[in-house]
């Protein structure tokens, strides 16, 4: 069988950053030289330019065709336009130091913007989910309304906004988290001016649940054996939110978010993808990590989809390779107010296929999976090194540190939905020449926010979102106002200061960078 744990790596791409080199690069490019050689490789023209200027020259041999002979005479013409009659116009140039690079420009591709629903009018609600004995905020608590899709969960410190149709005014709110009682509140009974929500904790082990006696692998069996009545046997079209973030030494350099529709296809059709697509996006604008690097994250709205590890079938999900790893129950408790199997599990064997290790929440009364929380273990980090860095300058040591995914589910009218997902890594980075030494952590987190039934087959090819596109190219400045009635994960403070105003733009198309 062919084991997927490969496409749950989020591919960084270091790639030379030109900025504030450019004048640099236009002084160099248009100085004048005088040449003429005659049935030489090009890599000898280019040895004789180094001669003349002093610059030396990195490219990719069979993208320059270093060995094809030429004949050129040139005089007093600038180094700009030599080199555009050695490579006929197709490649391109920029000096970073004493180095010209020459390069392909990537395509240009374009993808569709989904355009926007009809703006419908709505109620916000705002405030701040505290634990009722400390007073600390509580992080990622569920806020949503009773028997709805419809919701969003608090921020690292508390901090919620809920958009709700005007028409629902009335209905009730439900906050939940682990370790927590829910707490419902009919909305007119809301404090709309300051609201904080104080959330009771209790205690969530069951102490008199005999967990020994409980074969851990006899669960798994039973939850993989009940997928076909414990998730949607229909596709339905998810609207969902997704930020991707990037701190280094713990300050954020991006963040980047988006309002991503996802057609989330049957639990029958194992073999078929869920599709994304994006209706609106904003970034912040980037700072420079160092000089001469930049940072390309490939792919994340597509690959945070695929921690739907029970639609994937992950190789610890997977009946035929459950054998690769060891299974122990830790304890039953009450998670949103259900007893649910806590399981942890790690590689059995040493292999390629067995990287991964976490645990595993199974709701005891339907066996449904409710929550996964999984990273790669030591012989898994190493195959995440020479798999996660597509590209990184000479010189530059790219070690990733810890690699962490986390996906839940929630319960709807006796089906489990795909609710909640997260992708984290944490790498260094370290360069000796450019005394570069530092620590990076990237962050991606997608929540569904609503979702219906649907009779739509695929998303068109042009509004898809694909595994070698980058989010961050695709998607551009908007103001603070951009979301309009859709839901979001209510930025904390920190994000709020690295969020920077940005213009409106009435654009329905924009480039995607895309890797050839």
């Amino acid at each position: 069988m062919e084991f997927k744990f490969r496409i749950l790596l989020i591919t960084l791409l270091l790639w030379p950053s030109f900025v504030n080199g450019q004048q640099e690069s236009n002084s160099v490019l248009q100085s004048k030289l005088s040449i003429r050689l005659t049935d030489l490789p090009v890599a000898s023209v280019l040895d004789s330019i180094t001669r003349q200027t002093g610059y030396f020259f990195s490219y990719d041999p069979v993208l320059a065709q270093a060995n094809r002979k030429i004949n050129i005479s040139f005089s007093e013409t600038s180094l700009e336009k030599i080199l555009n009659a050695i490579f006929k116009e197709t490649l391109s140039y920029k000096v970073l130091q004493d180095q010209i690079i020459i390069y392909k420009e990537t395509g240009k591709k374009t993808i569709e913007i989904v355009p926007d629903k009809k703006e419908n009018q709505f109620i916000l609600l705002s405030g701040k989910i505290l634990d009722l004995e400390s007073n600390a905020p509580i992080p990622y608590a569920s806020v949503s309304l009773w028997n709805q899709p419809i919701g969003t969960i608090s921020n690292l410190d508390g901090e919620f906004d809920l958009k709700i149709p005007a028409e629902k005014g009335k209905d009730t709110l439900v906050f939940s988290c682990v370790a927590y009682q829910k707490y419902l509140l009919p909305i007119p009974d809301f404090e709309f001016e300051r609201s904080s929500i104080f959330l009771r904790p209790v205690s969530i082990r069951i102490k008199e649940i005999k967990v020994k006696s409980i074969a851990a692998i006899d669960v798994i069996h039973e939850m993989l054996a009940n997928i076909g009545q414990n998730y949607p046997a229909e596709p339905y079209l998810m609207t969902s939110f997704y930020r991707e973030t990037l701190q280094q030494d713990g300050k954020y350099i991006n963040v980047s978010e988006a309002v991503m529709e996802i057609l989330k296809t049957s639990y029958g059709s194992q073999y078929r993808e869920d599709r994304t697509r994006i209706v609106r996006g904003r970034k912040n604008k980037q700072e420079p990590l160092f000089k001469w690097v930049d940072f390309k994250m490939q792919g994340g709205p597509y690959y945070i989809t695929l921690l739907d590890v029970i639609k994937t079938q992950e190789s610890f999900l997977n009946s035929e390779s459950l054998d690769l790893y060891k299974y122990e129950i830790e304890e039953v408790i009450f998670f949103r107010d259900r007893p649910t199997y806590v399981i942890a599990f790690k590689p059995s064997v040493k292999s390629e296929q067995s990287v991964y290790q976490g645990k595993l929440y199974v709701d005891r009364e339907t066996s449904a999976l409710v929550q996964a929380t999984f990273g790669y273990d030591k012989p898994g980090l190493k195959i995440a090194r020479e798999s996660m860095i597509k590209k990184k300058p000479k010189g530059f040591n790219v070690r990733p540190e810890d690699v962490s995914y986390q996906v839940n589910y929630k319960t709807d009218n006796g089906k489990w939905f795909f609710n909640t997902a997260k992708a984290q890594i944490e790498f260094k980075v370290k360069s000796r020449d450019d005394k570069i030494n530092s620590f990076y952590t990237s962050i991606s987190d997608l929540l569904v926010t609503d979702y219906e039934k649907t009779d739509v087959k695929r998303f068109k090819h042009t509004e898809s979102f694909h595994p070698d596109d980058i989010f961050t190219e695709l998607i551009v400045d908007f103001d603070k106002e951009f979301w309009g009635s859709y839901n979001t994960i209510k930025p904390n403070e920190d994000l709020r200061n690295a969020i920077r105003p940005a213009k409106k733009t009435n654009s329905k198309k924009s480039t995607l960078k895309h890797q050839q």
